[in-house]
């Protein structure tokens, strides 16, 4: 592996003081002249000059990183959503880390703890089910984070979601007005997130006021992958 170019390094090529390269290229060259501003500038690219993050992270307490917790991050949805945080973050001189929980508990903690580790300046998640305590712990330590898509109602923390019970309202509504007869609402089960719930309620709201009968399939929370091809058929199947 190459040696990693030092300030001392630039410092030496040039003729001037650690200090003084120092402040440039963290552009607070303030009285130094601008030739030999640009001159700094030019040895430390010529030399293929790296800044030291760490160093940086440990001077300024920031390391300019965000850790966003999703549940899969190959699905579109979620990956969509990760390339807008992705985009927006930069703007603001932010790098985003990833990590897919698999609807996992513990897996949720042992990436939290991670990104902790790696002294991220915030977390952006998608909560898991049964992980309320682990937000909690965040808050307790003060860590800035924000929750997206889902969100525990008895937690008092930041998140940003869409308006569920109507989403499903209309959506339901929408099936009932281009004539739809049986309209079934395929959701997770026990999750203890507020999201679910609502998208129950507003499905059922609509058929009640078409005075439609209501068809809720609930499925366990791991096992929607394994058990959704047999719910399907048997739904299908009652079609035929």
């Amino acid at each position: 592996m190459e040696k990693r170019v030092l300030l001392k390094d630039i410092a030496a090529k040039v003729g001037v003081s650690i200090a003084l390269v120092s402040y440039v290229l963290n552009n607070k060259e303030g009285r130094v002249g601008r030739k030999m501003a640009e001159k700094i500038r030019k040895v430390a690219a010529d030399m293929n000059y790296l800044p030291n993050l760490v160093a940086k992270s440990l001077q300024s307490g920031r390391t300019h990183t965000i850790g966003l917790l999703v549940a899969d991050i190959s699905n579109a949805f979620f990956s969509r959503i990760a390339r807008i945080i992705e985009l927006e973050a930069e703007k603001s001189g932010y790098t985003v880390i990833f990590g897919s929980t698999d609807e996992s508990a513990d897996k949720s903690r042992l990436l939290i703890e991670a990104f902790l580790n790696r002294q991220v300046d915030g977390l952006i998640i998608a909560p898991v089910a049964a992980t309320s305590d682990q937000l909690l712990m965040l808050k307790k330590k003060k860590v800035p984070f924000v929750l997206i898509d889902r969100y525990f109602s008895a937690l008092d923390v930041n998140s940003v979601r869409v308006n569920n019970y109507e989403s499903a309202y209309n959506a339901t509504e929408y099936l009932i007005q281009t004539g739809r007869k049986r309209i079934s609402l395929i959701s997770y089960k026990d999750t203890g997130m507020s999201h679910f719930s609502e998208r129950s309620a507003g499905y059922k709201a609509a058929l009640k006021k078409y005075r439609r009968r209501a068809n809720l399939i609930s499925v366990p929370y791991r096992q929607m992958e394994k058990e959704m091809p047999a719910v399907l058929k048997q739904l299908i199947m009652k079609d035929a």
